[in-house]
C-alpha cells in the first residue's frame, strides 16, 4: 500500500514538473499593447522626458530616473526617439523592458511595453519566475492605463480645458485701431464705449460681452479690433463695420483668469490644439472680456473666454 502511495505521489510530481516545462516556456514574455488618442509629439513629451514622468506616474516618485509602483522599482536606463528602456525590479526578480510608441493614424498612437526573461531549468524557480512576471505584467498594464488617462486629458496637454462651442451671436459691430504698442485697457474701453453709443443710437441690444483681438504685425505695429455682438443688423458709421459669423459654426473655447500674459498663452495653446487636430480657422480668434477691466484693476481677477473659429 505504501509503495502504491509513493508511486502515486511520484507520478503526480512528475506530471506537475512536466506541466511546468510544457506550459511555461523557457523564455517568458510580457507584451502589453494599448492605443491612445493623441499625437506622437505629446507621447514623446511625457514619455521620453524623464522629468515629465512625475506628472502622470500612478505610484511614488523616487527620483527623476526611479519610480515605484506597488512592490516594483522602475528605473529609466535609456531615452530614445521612439522608446524608453526601463529596468523593472523587486527583491526576487529583475527584468529589462522596452516601452515604445508608434503613430498609426491621425491622433492615434500605439503603445507597446514588452520584455522577455529566460527562466531557470529548475521547475520551482521557473514557476516562481512565471508568477513574478505575471504580477509585473499586471502592474505595467495598470501604468499604461494611467498614462492613457493622463495623455487623453486636454487639461494635461494644453494646461487648460478646451471644448467645442457654437457661434450664438452672428452679428458684430466692430471698430479697429493701429498702435505702436500693446493697447492699454483704457484705450480698449474707449473703443468699446463708442460702439455702445452707436448701438444705443440705433436702438439695438448687446447680446454678449465685448470682443477683442490684438494682432502684432511687426515690432512696433499692433492692429486692434474691438467688437460687440448685437441682436440686429446695424448701419455702421464711417469708422465702424459689421462683421458676420456663421450662426451655429464651431469654435474652440476656453476660459482663463489673469492678465495679458495668461491670455496670450491661452491663444498659443489653442493654436497648438488646432494644429494637433488638423483644424482650419476661417476667421480670427478673439477674447471675450467677461470681467469689466475698466472697473477691475486687479488683473488676477480678470476672467476671459478665448474663442477660435474652426472647421
Amino acid at each position: 500500500m505504501l509503495k502504491k502511495i509513493i508511486a502515486g505521489v511520484s507520478i503526480l510530481l512528475i506530471l506537475i514538473i512536466a506541466a511546468v516545462y510544457i506550459l511555461i516556456p523557457t523564455d517568458i514574455s510580457i507584451n502589453n499593447n494599448l492605443t491612445v488618442t493623441t499625437t506622437d509629439a505629446h507621447v514623446f513629451q511625457f514619455l521620453n522626458h524623464q522629468k515629465e514622468w512625475r506628472k502622470w506616474w500612478p505610484g511614488k516618485t523616487v527620483s527623476d530616473y526611479n519610480y515605484q509602483y506597488n512592490n516594483h522599482l522602475y528605473t529609466i536606463n535609456q531615452l530614445n526617439n521612439d522608446d524608453v528602456l526601463i529596468t523593472v525590479a523587486n527583491p526576487e526578480l529583475t527584468i529589462y523592458t522596452k516601452f515604445s510608441f508608434l503613430s498609426t493614424d491621425a491622433n492615434k498612437v500605439k503603445l507597446n511595453w514588452n520584455s522577455v526573461k529566460t527562466s531557470s531549468f529548475n521547475p520551482i524557480n521557473r514557476f516562481e519566475t512565471f508568477l513574478q512576471m505575471n504580477r509585473m505584467k499586471k502592474d505595467m498594464n495598470a501604468i499604461m492605463l494611467q498614462f492613457k488617462r493622463f495623455i487623453e486629458d486636454d487639461r494635461n496637454i494644453y494646461e487648460m480645458d478646451v471644448r467645442i462651442s457654437k457661434v450664438k451671436n452672428s452679428t458684430i459691430l466692430a471698430t479697429n485701431l493701429v498702435t505702436q504698442q500693446y493697447p492699454e485697457m483704457k484705450k480698449v474701453y474707449e473703443l468699446i464705449e463708442k460702439l455702445r453709443l452707436e448701438i444705443r443710437k440705433q436702438h439695438a441690444l448687446e447680446t454678449g460681452s465685448p470682443m477683442l483681438n490684438v494682432h502684432q504685425t511687426d515690432l512696433k505695429r499692433y492692429e486692434i479690433m474691438v467688437g460687440i455682438p448685437v441682436n440686429q443688423t446695424i448701419n455702421p458709421p464711417k469708422n465702424m463695420l459689421v462683421n458676420h459669423m456663421v450662426l451655429g459654426g464651431n469654435m474652440l473655447e476656453t476660459t482663463v483668469k489673469g492678465g495679458v500674459n495668461i491670455t496670450r498663452n491661452a491663444f498659443n495653446q489653442l493654436e497648438k490644439y488646432k494644429k494637433d487636430h488638423n483644424l482650419v480657422s476661417p476667421a480670427m480668434p478673439f477674447e471675450s472680456l467677461i470681467t469689466d477691466r475698466s472697473k477691475e484693476n486687479d488683473t488676477a481677477k480678470w476672467v476671459t473666454k478665448i474663442y477660435y473659429p474652426i472647421f
